[in-house]
């Protein structure tokens, strides 16, 4: 992977295609984890969702009274996975209302294990999908996207998605393993979690 992570010249006073735009949130609410993200992108229709996380992933995580912080970052997870063309060879900037979370996702690291391996998720799944990503803290007030399926702010109703198979935490380390051993072996970028097979010669 380390070989094909190129430095990169990029100039400052080019002319560059128009960035993504990502607004994510999390709410917990009586034990329940819910994540919410807009996406305005510069050739695809402007995107609202919003997805409920499963008690067995909240159940896998570190004990804490709520889980904002690792579903913040989580997000940064979730929305590739469901929407791998808004991201594909682009540049973004995402705004999370978290501190931490926006911490731990710029140095792709955290002390906490469980947010740990989410950023360094994040970090492959971008890597995986040639993207640039501006990770920005904002303030809640001026984030447009509520973690509620039906915010007031917005004045709709956000698209409910299911939670990601491949994020669940039976298939998360799998899911994290094929996608450093298919970007070892360069394959083409295709679906994000594509099984790894072994190609041996005999």
């Amino acid at each position: 992977m380390v070989s094909d992570a190129l430095p990169r010249d990029i100039n400052i006073k080019a002319s560059h295609h128009p960035v993504t735009r990502i607004y994510t949130d999390a709410s917990f609410e009586e034990g329940e984890l819910r994540l919410g993200w807009a996406i305005f992108h510069p050739d695809y229709p402007t995107l609202g969702g919003t997805c409920l996380v499963p008690r067995s992933t909240l159940d896998s995580w570190n004990p804490r009274r709520q889980q904002i912080y690792p579903g913040e970052s989580l997000a940064a997870l979730v929305t590739p996975d469901l929407y791998p063309q808004y991201f594909r060879g682009g540049d973004v900037i995402w705004f999370v209302d978290s501190q931490a979370a926006v911490s731990s996702l710029i140095r792709a690291t955290s002390t906490q294990l469980d947010v740990h391996a989410i950023c360094q998720f994040a970090h492959l799944v971008a890597f995986r999908l040639h993207s640039r990503i501006w990770y920005e803290w904002i303030d809640s007030a001026s984030n447009p996207r509520s973690a509620n399926p039906c915010t007031q702010r917005q004045g709709q109703c956000l698209h409910e998605h299911p939670f990601p198979r491949d994020l669940f935490p039976e298939r998360f380390l799998s899911s994290f393993v094929s996608l450093i051993l298919n970007a070892i072996v360069a394959l083409p970028v295709g679906p994000l979690f594509t099984p790894y097979v072994s190609h041996s010669t005999h």
